[in-house]
């Protein structure tokens, strides 16, 4: 199936008996790390408002991700589990000028896994400066000249600076010409920024020795043109390129964590999930997610 053909078959937004059955399931309380948590705090705490509109949208990203992941919160071999994980941002005036949020986040042992999910949305093809561009002056997303210097705009570190920025212009002609592959590479590089600060700032404890990045996409008939994988050249080596990246950082900044990074389509992992049952309901996941017209 390609997009345009699923988008077409799910083009309305769901009923309203469906939306009140996910506040129900939304605002069922789970313990994780000792702790009460609720999805719903989660999604309106998130920086892309998804329960004001996108949520409840047929093709909706953040709901497959939940109907598909939310069933880990209750499984005894997870630590703790999160939707719409905020991550440090990139500085403006000592003040984050946007948090990355991670889809899905959950810790199980001493790894942690930041998956994020992608159905139907099309890539982003500009990245703003701030990551970029050496000098102090730069343009804003809103197109304005500011003034802020590499250093501050990194967190004070003039190393990782010059390392990420670097990286992040090697590939800005990528992101300008990405027109019809599944990888985002502005929100990549937003959500690595935020990876590499939240080891380096957030992870005060010696147990977590790996951070597991992946991206867990759609499989639509569309992608079969970028390779027989379905995910372009370009995209493998950015993952490469960012894979060695992040852990040179860490070794340079003394942070003994294995960074890994890579790709999967929700098809292929369907499997692994199919026979559980789907986070406060009584259905399996497999029947919950026929929804999203997988077969």
């Amino acid at each position: 199936m390609t997009k345009k053909e699923l988008e077409k078959r799910l083009e309305q937004d769901i009923s309203l008996e469906q939306k009140i059955e996910y506040l129900n399931r939304l605002s069922k309380p789970y313990i994780n790390n000792n702790k009460k948590k609720i999805f719903f705090d989660q999604y309106m705490n998130g920086d892309g408002s998804e329960l004001k509109s996108k949520f409840w949208s047929k093709h909706s990203s953040s709901r497959i991700a939940f109907d598909l992941y939310s069933c880990l919160a209750n499984e005894n071999k997870i630590d703790d589990f999160e939707f719409e994980y905020q991550l440090p941002g990139i500085l403006y005036k000592n003040k984050e000028s946007g948090k990355p949020n991670m889809d899905v986040y959950y810790q199980q042992g001493s790894t942690i896994y930041f998956i994020e999910s992608k159905f139907t949305e099309t890539p982003s093809s500009k990245l703003p400066q701030a990551y970029y561009i050496k000098t102090d002056k730069y343009k804003n997303t809103s197109d304005i000249y500011v003034n802020e210097p590499l250093q501050n705009r990194f967190r004070n570190n003039l190393f990782i600076a010059k390392m990420f920025s670097d990286f992040c212009y090697s590939y800005i002609d990528n992101i300008k010409k990405n027109t019809k592959d599944w990888f985002d590479y502005k929100q990549e590089i937003c959500h690595l920024f935020g990876i590499i600060f939240y080891a380096k700032e957030k992870i005060t404890t010696s147990t977590i020795n790996q951070i597991d990045f992946r991206n867990i996409v759609y499989d639509f008939d569309d992608y079969e043109i970028l390779g027989k994988d379905h995910i372009s050249q370009s995209a493998l080596q950015f993952i490469n390129d960012a894979k060695d990246l992040v852990n040179r950082i860490f070794e340079h900044e003394k942070i003994d964590i294995k960074f890994s990074y890579n790709y999967d389509f929700i098809q292929r992992i369907l499997p692994d999930f199919e026979n559980k049952t789907a986070y406060g309901t009584d259905i399996s996941v497999k029947d919950i997610m026929k929804q999203y017209l997988l077969d």
